[in-house]
């Protein structure tokens, strides 16, 4: 019960468009025609043309429009057999309501051209539909797809930015390990020539002190 609710919750605005669209159809041509049919009539119907349209969306349409130009003769021929299958499909249930039940106020079903045409009617709209919607959901997929290129360029972006600033602190460090001792040595060098014939005893502590940092920095 809780995966079919989170399922409802999920595909919500899936609900919500079949609801108001079925509901808007059902009152406009009820209105027009001054004629409503039977829930039970508009329930099974309505299932038919539901399942039709989830079935190009999501399994006939992906599997044939592809980057290759051979679903310029895979889809008419799928969609010719896909009406093939909707026709008999309704035919077989329009059949068994006028047989079973006062529905449908009509003395003998008849496969004429009348049903035939009114019903590829019927199926042009909801194969439309879900053409228009499969187009919509390739949009949100690209939108998706280059919105993540983006995102990982920019951590990619930042990733070697941080990298650069790494490097370069530790050339800094280098350079400043490497400069700082020979300052260093060179001022002890300059105290020891300068002390060396005043006061040799002071001369000879500096060069002992610089002997010891020379091996310590090595």
């Amino acid at each position: 019960m809780k995966e079919i609710l989170e399922n409802i919750k999920a595909n919500k605005i899936h609900f919500i468009s079949w609801a108001v669209f079925i509901s808007a159809e059902i009152l406009i041509i009820g209105l027009a025609t001054k004629s409503f049919g039977k829930p039970g009539n508009y329930f099974l119907h309505y299932t038919i043309n539901i399942c039709l349209f989830y079935f190009c969306a999501n399994v006939l349409y992906p599997r044939i429009i592809k980057d290759d130009l051979s679903w310029l003769w895979k889809l008419p021929l799928s969609l010719t057999i896909v009406y093939g299958v909707y026709l008999l499909l309704n035919y077989i249930i329009d059949s068994a309501i006028n047989k079973h039940t006062k529905w449908n106020e009509i003395d003998d079903m008849l496969m004429d051209e009348s049903y035939v045409f009114g019903l590829l009617w019927r199926a042009l709209q909801f194969v439309g539909f879900s053409g228009f919607y499969f187009l919509f959901k390739q949009y949100q997929a690209k939108v998706e797809q280059n919105k993540k290129i983006q995102e990982e360029v920019y951590q990619n972006s930042i990733q070697k930015k941080n990298m650069e600033i790494d490097l370069n602190n530790a050339k800094n460090s280098y350079l400043q390990a490497q400069i700082n001792p020979h300052l260093l040595f060179n001022t002890l060098n300059f105290i020891y020539q300068k002390t060396l014939i005043q006061a040799p005893e002071i001369a000879e502590s500096v060069m002992t002190l610089s002997d010891i940092m020379r091996y310590s920095t090595n």
